[in-house]
């Protein structure tokens, strides 16, 4: 006999086939669809919408409550399900650790994929399981129809992934490894399917080896501790839903088992293909971030039909299959499963016998019954949870306001909502409350109000106390229930006569009856009844207070409930931030009365009294007993058990960061004008302090902040415009013209079509607990509040005397809202336009009584503030700043190196060092600058451009990384300037003229000495050399020192005439808008640093850039070039410059005539340049045939000796000095510097014709790469080297050529005084006056430097 799997489990399968009630089969088929489908979504909401990105924690619980379930079902002996064994675990653990991988990796690819494409890419399995099926398992190859259907299913996928415009790779590369992981699974399962091994052992076996890996994994990654730590933990939704999800896992896994054992595997796999196609239609409209794109859509739809292809293909398969399985006693013709199992004829497998002793030995279930109870498990576990979802939640509510209250309503003053009034009740005093209607008597049950209807022909009084029949039956409207007017009849009836139903008594007449009011009252309300309700109600109907109760403040209190609140000074005492103790007259009067009335009568403004009486106290508890002591020992601590007729003032404590960070707002607001949801909906509720609600409308109308003066909050509740205005008020006046109001504040809001309001928290920074302000600490200790007021001069109001309950004339301390924030923050990663709750910070100012007659002023703030995650934004910068600043400080090394050479330095020493310190300090700041330049022009252009608002601007505090790297930025960059000063004032340069002797002069020159004319004494007498040529040099040279292309007057002119003039200025405002024209109200709109500085730097980036495009491409090109006109200078002067910049490095500028002779008359200096012209010389190059001037020099070490050889005598000459009277001969120190200079020519003059020996040089050319790295790797050995430089380097010695770093150091100077003085001007002033001054200091070093090493004659420097 053959050996099955399931054995006698197979067998009651089989049997039920066929005998199995329709229904039940139908209801565990639709379960499983059901279920199926279900499963996608939770996992979607749980990882994606509640942002529980903890896969692991997810499926260790669902392991663990598998394996709990299965345990008690096997104890229990309603399964027969084999103990675990160590051989079993080890056959199944590389199944469990693949359903591990797979169940992983979906969990993260549903994080970013949307679930019509997850469905599309789940359907890719039977690509993988196909092939696994005919390579590992040698399975015969499948059908054409069923490949076909396989390739659609693929393709599609390809085609709607490719086309999604929400593609997100990593999310993908996860599903498409799920995809395999569960192929893989799927056939190691059929695989233990062949060795005889039951769904339900499966299940067990995987739950058990699965949950320990999760566990370890869960600890590992940390999951535990955040999960600890989630924000929504504690909220109902995310907890039914997660709950949901762990059981919903579970009977996912049972109703497969249970629909294939009722149906069959194929019916399994048809409803499988109908839940995918609902799941992707529904996946359409679920959860949003879908955007619709023609080929997606296409490639899903491809995908769908192949799957159904799919399923039409395994149907076909299934009917022309069968086969046969001998039970032992008859066989019985089954359908193969889609999955291809098949079963095992292995009858020694000791496995498979142990299993069948263990069926054997277990009473088996009824499959039916079975079936039954897991349906109505599963209704049942739906239908708990329904009540739940109207629980009350007080922070989002339906918006109401008094006008759409119905006539049968009234607006209740604490919740904003409009309730039902009673049973044959009507709304009265403007929906303020509920009365009984016409013909109805107020009956009180209690503290609970009833109307009972009138008899026929009688009335209710006017108080509806009482009924009273009409003066005549004929009086009486029967569909009205009241006494017809006496006006249509023919009775005079005066203002001061009123209807009366009841005598001066109070006792009820015996009908209706006209009565005139006495003098000393009026008719209101037709009624002359000065007497409290509460009288009423104490007496039974009479105006009297019974000895049971006592007269409290006007009103008749039970004397049991009065004696329950102490009567305790400290109920009554307010201590004010200075120390102050005021015995306040307002808490003496109210404080008791409002308790009683709000606790024992529930008297809605009584209450309202007690809760501003809290909010008096800055929400200050004391062990002592104040109001807001017995307001959370009353009612609690927070909202979550509150009644419904107390206000609620606080938040669960140390929850803010939860509230702050709730994601029920779905308003998507926008930067246009033209959308409705560019507006805050900011609504408040304005109460008196006795609790009266004075008003309820939109923020802007309703918050009084600076009544005296204009103050325009139209401009607070623009979305996104960071908003900050301050009015100045006289300390008299917060005594005098301001009201003590208290408010709660709403944001309205949609969440599908309904209207809803949000209430908005509040942070009371002066609130202390234990004497520590704790909302001025971080936020996880932060206590949320709900109301707060802007002035408080009732509270500071001292008794008289001790026993007194009068007040004083004056608070003796008022309070007052110094600066009110309100911060609203942008929810990223979610579509946009979503924000966070928003919240109230507030900080309460006190001024006391001595201060109401100095005439002194205060300060009020109102501030909106935008802001979102920065930890996101500072990880960018500094990522952005360290990577950057790494290749700068390479470059910076390799710079040093450069110099080092240069210098011809061996070893590295403290001048090193330094130099190396000096340019990264440099470089660093050129990083720091650029970094935050293209951050702020990222922020200011995509904010001020944006429609779908995705960021918003720094605030001040997330401003101050980018001000702290700004400024220093500046000092590093003042450092490289003072530096590059350094090194043009201190260089060696030296002016040689190849002018030669052309005639005899019988004259002696008066200038030479008689060692010349000794040394010359054997040649003929010769004519001396001009030395004006020389000076002419060395003048131009000097002037040239300080030369820059850009000049620093036109370039601030020019920025100050955009930002000023042109109105650029104002795009720097701290709003949405792009406007340069001003508003035409008194408000100034703020200003963010960020939009500031990019506008600012911008303007002066692009003027700078134009001038030296003018310059590069026009003026030097068209007019003339400075530079070039100094070398062709030194050529027709037949004068040369070298100059050393280092030791070792220096630049050389060839200006020999090709002529000979630069000393001639006019008619032959013509003539020479028309030879140049008509090319009938020599070039003007070093090199024959070579117009290459100047040259970059790297000398030997020889070389560097000799020369300062020459002038070692000379060091710290500073030229020729003032003679002291005319006629008087040189000093001798003058004649030994003439001395010095003649050698230096005639030195330089045969080193440069190749006549010195063992001195001498090449010309070359740089190689590329030292020319881009500012480096020489070719050594120097017996000869110098002479590099071509066309591009005229030796103007790195001049301002000239540092004109990048000199822009720089004044774009950051001129933001550094603008950051510290918000004034463009004064910035602009500052900087012309630093520059003009580093160029006076240049211009004097580059002089004295110019004498000092050339040995020219400093008088005729001009």
């Amino acid at each position: 006999m053959t050996d099955i799997k399931w054995h006698k489990f197979t067998k009651h399968r089989l049997k039920m086939h066929w005998t199995t009630d329709q229904t039940v089969s139908l209801s565990s088929a639709v379960m499983y669809g059901v279920l199926s489908l279900s499963m996608a979504f939770l996992n979607k909401a749980v990882v994606s919408e509640y942002q529980f990105n903890f896969p692991f924690f997810i499926l260790a619980c669902q392991m663990l409550l598998t394996v709990c379930i299965l345990e008690c079902l096997r104890i229990t002996g309603k399964f027969s399900i084999p103990l675990i064994t160590l051989s079993s675990v080890k056959m199944f653990a590389l199944p469990a650790f693949c359903y591990s991988l797979h169940a992983t990796l979906a969990l993260v690819a549903l994080e970013g994929m949307n679930i019509p494409m997850y469905g599309a890419l789940k359907r890719c399995t039977p690509l993988v399981n196909l092939i696994l099926a005919v390579k590992y398992l040698k399975k015969p190859r499948p059908s054409t129809i069923l490949m076909t259907s396989v390739f659609i299913i693929t393709l599609g996928c390809v085609i709607a992934g490719v086309s999604d415009p929400t593609f997100n790779g990593y999310a993908y590369t996860m599903g498409a490894l799920s995809v395999v992981t569960q192929a893989v699974y799927l056939t190691l399962v059929q695989e233990c399917g062949e060795s005889n091994l039951s769904p339900l052992h499966i299940l067990h076996l995987n739950s058990y080896i699965a949950v320990v890996p999760f566990i370890i994994l869960t600890c590992a990654y940390g999951e535990f501790t955040a999960v600890l730590l989630y924000q929504h933990r504690l909220e109902f939704e995310f907890v039914t839903i997660f709950f949901l999800l762990l059981v919903l896992g579970l009977l996912l896994n049972f109703s497969l088992f249970l629909c294939t054992m009722l149906n069959s595997a194929l019916t399994t796999s048809i409803v499988g293909v109908s839940k995918s196609v609902l799941q992707t239609v529904i996946g359409f409209y679920a959860f949003g971030g879908i955007t619709f794109h023609l080929v997606n859509i296409a490639g899903i739809v491809l995908n769908t039909l192949g799957g159904i292809l799919y399923a039409y293909a395994k149907y076909k398969e299934g009917q022309r299959r069968h086969r046969k399985i001998d039970l032992g006693d008859k066989g019985i013709q089954q359908e193969e499963f889609p999955t291809e199992l098949h079963i095992s004829n292995n009858h020694n497998n000791k496995y498979t016998k142990a299993i069948r002793r263990q069926y054997e030995q277990k009473p088996q279930v009824d499959l039916q019954t079975m079936a039954r109870e897991t349906v109505l498990a599963f209704l049942f576990l739906f239908s708990c949870f329904i009540p739940w979802s109207f629980s009350r939640n007080l922070e989002f509510n339906p918006y109401r306001d008094i006008h759409s209250c119905t006539e049968r309503e009234f607006f209740d003053e604490v919740s904003l909502e409009c309730v039902k009034c009673g049973d044959n009740q009507t709304s009265q005093n403007e929906k303020r409350h509920c009365i009984c209607d016409a013909g109805f008597k107020t009956v009180y049950d209690g503290y609970n109000v009833k109307c009972e209807v009138c008899p026929d022909f009688y009335v209710s009084t006017k108080d509806k106390t009482d009924c009273i029949p009409c003066l005549n039956e004929s009086f009486f409207d029967a569909s009205l229930r009241e006494c017809l007017p006496y006006s249509n009849f023919s009775v005079d009836v005066s203002e001061s006569v009123i209807m009366a139903d009841r005598f001066l008594n109070g006792s009820v007449r015996d009908n209706m009856q006209f009565l005139r009011c006495s003098n000393d009252t009026v008719v209101e309300n037709d009624s002359c009844m000065p007497c409290h309700p509460s009288f009423y109600i104490a007496s039974g109907g009479y105006c009297h207070c019974p000895t049971t109760h006592v007269e409290f403040q006007g009103i008749c209190i039970l004397q049991k409930y009065l004696e329950k609140i102490p009567n305790k000074e400290s109920s009554f005492m307010v201590t004010f931030e200075d120390g102050l103790q005021v015995l306040s007259s307002y808490y003496q009067i109210n404080f008791r009365l409002a308790a009683v009335l709000c606790t024992y009568l529930k008297n809605r403004t009584a209450c309202q009294m007690l809760s501003n009486m809290c909010v008096m106290h800055h929400y200050e508890f004391s062990e002592n007993f104040n109001a807001c002591q017995f307001y959370r020992e009353e009612y609690g601590e927070n909202f979550i058990n509150i009644p419904d007729y107390v206000p609620w003032l606080y938040y669960t404590e140390g929850e803010a960061s939860v509230y702050l960070s709730k994601t029920r707002l779905k308003t998507q607001y926008s930067f246009k004008l033209s959308d409705p949801n560019s507006k805050l909906n900011f609504t408040v509720a304005k109460y008196s302090v006795n609790g009266h609600l004075l008003g309820y409308g939109q923020l802007e109308d309703t918050l009084t902040l600076c009544p005296l003066t204009d103050f325009h909050l139209e401009d607070a509740v623009r979305f996104g415009t960071t908003f900050s205005q301050t009015c100045i008020v006289d300390v008299q006046d917060i005594w005098d013209s301001y009201e003590t109001v208290f408010y709660d504040v709403f944001l309205q809001y949609y969440d599908d079509d309904e209207h809803m309001i949000y209430a908005i928290p509040v942070l009371n920074r002066n609130y202390k607990e234990d004497g520590i302000f704790v909302n001025q600490q971080s936020e996880r200790k932060w206590q949320l509040m709900r109301r707060f007021f802007l002035v408080d001069n009732i509270s500071g109001k001292g008794s008289l005397s001790p026993k007194a309950q009068d007040q004083s004339h004056r608070a003796r301390v008022v309070r007052y809202a110094q600066n009110i924030e309100i911060l609203i923050r942008l929810r990223e990663g979610e579509s946009h336009g979503l924000i966070y709750p928003p919240f109230f910070r507030i900080t309460y100012g006190e001024v006391n009584d001595d201060m109401y007659s100095s005439k002194q002023k205060v300060k009020m703030t109102l501030r909106v503030s935008y802001t979102m995650d920065f930890a996101k934004i500072h990880e960018d910068l500094s990522i952005a700043v360290g990577v950057i600043s790494a290749f700068a400080t390479l470059w910076s090394l390799i710079g040093t190196w450069s110099w080092s050479r240069r210098c011809g330095k061996l070893n590295i020493d403290i001048p090193t060092i330094i130099h190396l310190l000096v340019t990264v300090c440099g470089n660093l700041a050129n990083v720091f600058f650029i970094v935050m330049l293209f951050a702020c022009l990222y922020w200011t252009i995509f904010f001020k451009r944006q429609d779908v608002v995705h960021l918003f601007l720094l605030t001040d505090d997330q401003e101050k990384l980018i001000k702290e790297y700004l400024i220093a930025a500046c000092f590093l960059k003042l450092i490289q300037i003072v530096h590059i000063l350094y090194i043009q004032v201190s260089l060696d340069m030296f002016i040689i003229d190849w002018e030669q002797p052309r005639a005899k002069n019988s004259l002696p020159h008066p200038q030479l000495s008689s060692n010349l004319e000794d040394q010359k004494s054997n040649k003929a007498e010769q004519q001396p050399i001009s030395i004006w040529r020389t000076y002419f040099i060395a003048n131009e040279w000097n002037e040239l020192q300080t030369y820059r292309k850009i000049d620093l007057g036109c370039q601030l002119f020019i920025t100050l005439l955009f930002l000023h003039v042109f109105r650029f200025k104002n795009l720097a405002n701290a709003g949405p808008d792009s406007n340069f024209n001003e508003k035409d109200s008194q408000y100034s709109p703020f200003q963010s640093y960020v939009c500031r500085f990019a506008i600012s730097i911008g303007i002066y980036s692009l003027t700078a850039a134009c001038q030296w495009l003018y310059k590069a491409a026009f003026y030097e090109r068209c007019i003339e070039d400075k530079l070039q006109q100094f070398i062709d200078l030194c050529s027709i002067a037949n004068i040369s410059i070298f100059i050393l910049e280092h030791k070792m490095y220096g630049y050389y500028i060839h200006g020999r005539s090709v002529h000979g002779y630069a000393d001639v008359d006019m008619h032959s200096f013509y003539e020479q340049l028309k030879r140049e012209e008509e090319d009938l010389c020599g070039h003007r190059g070093l090199e024959p045939s070579s117009e290459c001037q100047t040259f970059e020099v790297a000398i030997t070490y020889k070389f560097r000796e000799q020369y300062d050889n020459i002038l070692k005598p000379f060091r710290g000459f500073i030229g020729i000095q003032k003679q002291g009277s005319h006629g008087k001969m040189a000093s001798s120190e003058m004649e030994q510097s003439f001395h010095a200079h003649e050698t230096m020519k005639r030195f330089f003059g045969m080193f440069l014709q190749h006549a010195v020996r063992d001195l001498d040089y090449i010309v070359k050319d740089k190689l590329f790469l030292e020319s881009v790295l500012d480096l020489e790797f070719q050594e120097v050995d017996d000869r110098c080297l002479f590099f071509r430089d066309n591009n005229r380097t030796f103007d790195n010695v001049l301002f000239c050529g540092c004109e990048v770093s000199f822009v720089l150091f004044e774009m950051l100077l001129f933001t550094f005084v603008d950051l510290l003085s918000y004034d463009f001007i004064l910035a602009a002033i500052i900087t012309f006056i630093v520059g003009y001054i580093i160029k006076k200091v240049r211009y004097a070093g580059g002089r004295k430097n110019v004498v000092n090493k050339t040995l020219v004659d400093q008088r005729f420097l001009i």
